[in-house]
């Protein structure tokens, strides 16, 4: 995943961007804004952010698994459990469940949450929601207003979960995208 994110950015800088590096590292690539995060090579590629601080291992994305498909990321790293997870972006809490209790990794779907177990979903404006499942607990409110960084709750293992991780969904208009391209 590193390697492909590498490939990526060189292949970007390679088609004619500009980008210049500042003292700490911080990269600007043709006026978009991107900040480089040390040891992973994270860059922030738009409007969204990751909802993970410090924890940049992409366990699964997009795809059929277990024959179903997987619409978002699976953000896993040791250690995560207990996580802080940040709004992406700003938005208002449209949706909050926090009614899983089954916290500990499984073999199948407790059911709860439809899946997602403890979750919130954020709507962005122009069509962007996103969504954020397995936590302990989310500790927002339906209708809130929060902003990019805010804490939304902490990692956990909540619903469809073998093990203590964060779902990061990105949808457009509903449809679900590859968060991989947003953040």
């Amino acid at each position: 995943e590193e390697d492909e994110r590498r490939q990526q950015q060189q292949q970007q800088n390679n088609n004619g961007n500009s980008s210049s590096s500042n003292a700490n590292g911080n990269t600007s690539n043709s006026g978009q804004s991107s900040t480089n995060n040390g040891d992973y090579n994270y860059t922030d590629k738009s409007q969204f952010t990751w909802p993970v601080p410090g924890y940049y291992h992409i366990s699964y994305g997009v795809g059929w698994r277990w024959g179903a498909y997987h619409k978002g990321i699976d953000i896993w790293s040791p250690g995560i459990r207990g996580a802080k997870i940040c709004a992406a972006a700003e938005g208002t809490v449209i949706l909050v469940s926090n009614t899983c209790t089954h916290d500990y990794g499984k073999n199948g779907s407790c059911g709860c949450g439809g899946g997602y177990g403890n979750y919130c979903i954020i709507d962005h404006g122009n069509g962007y929601w996103t969504l954020y499942g397995h936590s302990q607990y989310m500790s927002v409110t339906q209708g809130q207003h929060v902003n990019k960084g805010d804490v939304l709750g902490i990692v956990g293992s909540t619903g469809y979960s073998t093990g203590d991780h964060l779902h990061f969904e990105v949808r457009l208009n509903g449809v679900a995208q590859n968060p991989s391209n947003y953040v």
